[in-house]
């Protein structure tokens, strides 16, 4: 069978959530199903490495990049000429005709319940739900997302199908104290520090949580902490926040004004996961999430989650997080105080990080969305 998977949104090479699961679920699925052919949707060339191990990956080249007017017309044609069993939109950037048969993943409705552009609700209701009416399946990350979905876009509950997302099992990379001294001088690193991975778009409440830390670098400057991570003695003026994202220009004031406050672009796995390792916690203060990668990948390190209470994380951080009101900063400082304060809460949690991280694979994933596409086939 050959199935086309839209993977545009690793059309700039960086691998943040959405452009990963597809990576991951590609390359899983075409280990699971060698004799099948699969064509990865991409402007650029992004997957010469996935093609080199995976003899059954090709790439299908476009110009049209997600959310813009060329996607309308050019796509279209694409899926005509190359005329797949099953094409599978991995996100809401699509085309309002579909040639063939499909099935699409709404990642979350965030820009819906939090628009950004006077027309975003408008091409949900006038773009995004004819294209959910005509597909033969919607599939979606979390509970969460099945009970929005149904509710916001109508979109039938026999229809819609619960396919979350993965997490590399491979641990982390052990470090030499050479290498973790070389790693922590080019990140800007401190030897004690909460780790944020974000990005500055509104929904990901980076003000609040940088209120947050404000208020705590107020209160605790002078208080004693121990490491739980690693046994040492440190002050609450020696803590540093954190934060990787790729627009590191739209926090420049917050750099300019708060102290200990890092942010880290660009990183690589590698140093990514470094950074979790090293890191005392995870806190992760989004208004509205379809899944939340960075809390998996905080767990992967053993390291507990400090995440907001509401949409997908109390599901993908289980029993090894700790949750608070994200539209309140002092509540915010509050749960981060307890995680620093509370040795016996946070080794609770820490021992609960690998059976919540055991929940979810690539492999799982691959295996739910190649059912999905047989499903789509046969309908």
């Amino acid at each position: 069978m050959r199935v086309l998977v839209d993977c545009r949104m690793m059309c700039n090479g960086f691998m943040h959530g959405l452009a990963r699961s597809d990576y991951m679920t590609v390359k899983a699925m075409a280990r699971l199903q060698p004799e099948w052919e699969f064509g990865c949707l991409v402007c650029g060339d992004v997957i010469g490495d996935l093609q080199r191990e995976c003899p059954n990956v090709s790439t299908v080249m476009t110009g049209a990049r997600p959310f813009t007017l060329r996607e309308h017309f050019e796509l279209p044609k694409v899926l005509s000429d190359w005329n797949p069993a099953v094409f599978h939109a991995t996100s809401i950037a699509i085309p309002c005709r579909i040639p063939v048969r499909y099935v699409i993943t709404v990642p979350d409705l965030t820009i819906y319940h939090h628009p950004i552009r006077f027309f975003d609700k408008w091409y949900f209701r006038h773009i995004l739900k004819p294209v959910l009416d005509k597909a033969a399946i919607v599939a979606v990350s979390c509970q969460h997302c099945v009970d929005d979905v149904h509710k916001t876009m109508g979109v039938p509950l026999e229809k819609l199908l619960l396919i979350s997302q993965g997490v590399d099992r491979e641990v982390y990379e052990d470090f030499s104290a050479e290498e973790t001294a070389e790693l922590k001088k080019k990140l800007g690193l401190d030897e004690h520090y909460v780790l944020c991975v974000s990005n500055p778009k509104p929904h990901k409440n980076l003000p609040r949580l940088l209120e947050a830390w404000r208020q705590f670098k107020r209160e605790c400057e002078n208080e004693e902490f121990v490491s739980f991570a690693g046994g040492q003695k440190f002050t609450g003026k020696d803590l540093q926040l954190v934060i990787v994202s790729n627009m590191q220009h739209k926090l420049q004031s917050w750099l300019d004004e708060l102290p200990k406050l890092q942010i880290v672009s660009r990183v690589s796995d590698r140093e990514l996961g470094f950074l979790y390792q090293q890191s005392e916690f995870l806190v992760f203060p989004s208004l509205s999430e379809g899944f939340g990668l960075p809390v998996l990948e905080s767990l992967k390190a053993d390291r507990p989650v400090c995440v907001a209470g509401n949409t997908s994380l109390p599901e993908v951080a289980g029993e090894a997080g700790i949750f608070f009101d994200p539209y309140k900063p002092e509540e915010i400082c509050r749960k981060m105080l307890e995680l620093l304060r509370d040795g016996e809460l946070y080794k609770k949690l820490q021992s609960r990080c690998q059976s919540q991280l055991s929940k979810f694979s690539w492999e799982n994933t691959a295996q739910l969305q190649i059912d999905m596409y047989k499903k789509a086939v046969e309908m």
